[in-house]
């Protein structure tokens, strides 16, 4: 079955009203007709099933799908900015894989200091977009962007990882009682994180942990890491 995301905005009156884009996919695209049913993920809301009216520009809410997530960890990532939009990249695999919110930052050593308004709403078109295609009950959600590595700062009972070359090994740091515990992570830029910042996330609280014996790139070593993470806890789950 399809499944589109709205905001929760949309829904009003058990009835979502269409835009031309979303219409033209429904029926020209997806030849979807009238009396049909799709998927429709409201943000905030939930999960529902509804149906396409007959003149293609409504959707009418019904039941609620009783489907959950799996919630093996509740990740957040903390990617520093980097160039060329490679973000844009993050925020798609790391939707597919799980990752429940995403929270960058501007590192001493990131050529990127900033985010435009329209680079915000790209990120967020794009992880809307995974969430369809990955069969996702959530959409993930977007920190304001923080200024150096004090703003990462833990929430109570929550893990903290920075994905370091020279840290503790994955296997070592990992415990099964980890598997429904909240964690973020945090990777550098391109140069990676300077000394300073390592002390100021250890500091916080933050453990120092490689992914293996290689080292990865800016834009995919968080996506590597919350791979790896889900696959623990899943184990551990079981």
């Amino acid at each position: 079955m399809i499944r589109m995301a709205f905001s929760a905005e949309r829904l009003a009156a058990g009835r979502i009203i269409l835009d031309a884009a979303e219409a033209h996919y429904l029926g020209p695209v997806m030849r979807l007709q009238s009396g049909e049913a799709i998927e429709a993920l409201v943000e905030g809301l939930g999960l529902f099933r509804a149906v396409l009216a007959q003149d293609g520009r409504v959707l009418t809410v019904k039941e609620s799908i009783a489907k959950v997530e799996s919630r093996l960890m509740e990740i957040t990532l903390c990617p520093a900015l980097i160039k060329h939009d490679l973000l844009a990249e993050v925020v798609e695999k790391g939707t597919e894989v799980g990752i429940r919110a995403f929270e960058p930052w501007v590192s001493e050593r990131s050529v990127v200091r900033s985010v435009s308004e329209n680079k915000w709403l790209r990120w967020r078109a794009i992880a809307k977009e995974a969430s369809e295609q990955s069969r996702r009950n959530h959409l993930p959600e977007f920190f304001s962007l923080k200024d150096g590595a004090e703003g990462l700062a833990l929430a109570p009972d929550q893990l903290g990882i920075v994905w370091d070359p020279n840290g503790m090994a994955l296997r070592d740091w990992w415990h099964d009682f980890f598997f429904d515990r909240s964690v973020k992570t945090v990777t550098g830029p391109e140069g990676g994180i300077s000394p300073a910042e390592r002390e100021v996330l250890l500091a916080q609280g933050f453990s120092p942990v490689r992914l293996g014996p290689q080292i990865y790139r800016a834009e995919n070593a968080g996506v590597f890491g919350a791979l790896l993470l889900q696959f623990l806890a899943s184990g551990s789950h079981g």
